[in-house]
Order: C-alpha cells, then sequence, then structure tokens
C-alpha cells in the first residue's frame, strides 16, 4: 500500500511540477529539521596569491524558474569565518532546503584557505505535497570558485602582429583549458614605445578534481606564462 501511495504522489507531484527537478528524496510528510554533525567530509584548500584578498573568493549562486510555481535556488554568504550555503527549492514561499555550515580556516600570511564542513541541516515545508529536500554536492560546490584578473605585458612586436598571434593560436576563440580550471580572456593591444602593450584580462572558473588543493597562485602563473609566450612568440 505504501508503494502504491508513494507512486501516486510521484505522479501528481509531476503533473503540477511541484517537485524539484534534482530532487530524489520525495517524502510523503514533512519531516522534522534535522540536524547532522559532518565528521568525514573532505577538505578544500586554496593558494591564492599574495595580493590577493580572500574575501573575494566567489562561489556559484543561482534563482532559476523552472516551472510555472517551482524555483531552484543556490545562495550562500559568510558569517565571520563560518560559509553558509543553502540550496533550496521553493514555490515563492514554501519550500524545502538543505543548508551547510563550512568553516573556514585561514593561514597567518592568509595564502592558504581552507574550508571544512562541519554542519547539514535539512528543511522541508508545508503539509500537501512538500518539495523533496534538494540533492547537493558540497564538495563540488567548495571545489567550484570564480576570479577576474588582469595583466600587462610590453613587448618588441607591433599590436598587428601580436593580434595575428592570438588569431593563429585560438582562431578568436579565446579560451583556454586547464586541468584545474577554464579561462575565457580578452586581449587589448596597442602601440608603446618601439613596440607594443598588451593588456588582457581574463575570467577563470575552478573545476572539481581528484585533488582537493587548488593553487590559484600557480594557476595565475601558468596562464600568464602561456599568454605571455604568444605574445612574444
Amino acid at each position: 500500500m505504501k508503494i502504491i501511495k508513494l507512486t501516486l504522489v510521484g505522479a501528481i507531484c509531476i503533473l503540477l511540477s511541484g517537485c524539484a527537478t534534482d530532487s530524489l528524496n520525495l517524502q510523503l510528510t514533512p519531516n522534522e529539521d534535522s540536524t547532522v554533525a559532518l565528521k568525514d567530509e573532505s577538505e578544500t584548500v586554496y593558494i591564492l596569491p599574495s595580493d590577493f584578498d580572500v574575501e573575494d573568493i566567489t562561489f556559484r549562486s543561482y534563482k532559476s524558474k523552472v516551472s510555472s510555481s517551482t524555483y531552484e535556488k543556490l545562495f550562500w554568504h559568510f558569517e565571520q569565518d563560518t560559509l553558509i550555503v543553502e540550496r533550496r527549492t521553493d514555490n515563492g514561499g514554501s519550500g524545502s532546503s538543505v543548508i551547510y555550515e563550512i568553516e573556514r580556516k585561514m593561514s597567518p600570511d592568509s595564502k592558504k584557505v581552507i574550508f571544512v564542513p562541519k554542519l547539514e541541516k535539512k528543511r522541508q515545508d508545508g503539509l500537501v505535497l512538500p518539495y523533496a529536500v534538494p540533492l547537493f554536492d558540497i564538495n563540488s560546490f567548495l571545489a567550484t570558485t570564480y576570479y577576474k584578473h588582469e595583466f600587462e605585458v610590453d613587448s618588441e612586436f607591433t599590436a598587428e602582429a601580436i593580434k595575428s598571434n592570438f588569431k593563429r593560436e585560438f582562431n578568436n576563440t579565446n579560451e583556454l583549458n586547464l586541468d584545474d580550471a577554464k579561462v575565457s580572456f580578452s586581449v587589448e593591444v596597442y602601440p608603446y614605445r618601439k613596440g607594443s602593450k598588451a593588456v588582457i584580462q581574463f575570467n577563470m572558473k575552478t573545476i572539481p578534481s581528484h585533488n582537493s588543493m587548488i593553487n590559484i597562485e600557480a594557476l595565475y602563473e601558468e596562464i600568464e606564462l602561456r599568454l605571455t609566450s604568444i605574445i612574444n612568440a
């Protein structure tokens, strides 16, 4: 009888577009809020450039309307050295959430930052056809961050030659795929002294991998080295 009820509720939920698209933990009645201390979650470590402000680390967030009555949301904020992350599904009012509290630890020089998940809270609102608590990978979230960076390169070559180098190398796509990051960039070149100056701006997104240490300083250096080599080719 329970199987029949579950199937019926699932069918109604789909018809009403009232369930989260990535939520599989369907419950017939809402559970009380639950809190679990996390003991075995792996930590995510970032190595930052010396002039980088740790407060500028940016994680993913979104608010998407996936049906006439359902929103999928992800948002985060810091409370001192605790990162609060909430993944939520709702109808604009009541809904269900999974919330994480992550401890942020820093080395004395702030170059090494460690994020350690400490607490998981699940919350479910509503008495009739409640939304399922969303499934969420907190470690993947912590390993995905966004950066903007700019640097300049003086070159003995002309602006036209440098532009031709980039067109030949990237065919106007201006994208780099690294082992731990994806990069898109723009290049502005103008005459400078007896050669040229290139100003490069790039956006970088780190991507989850088997490595729990993400070296932003090394990634910046790799990007600058590769693009500088094209400028002076």
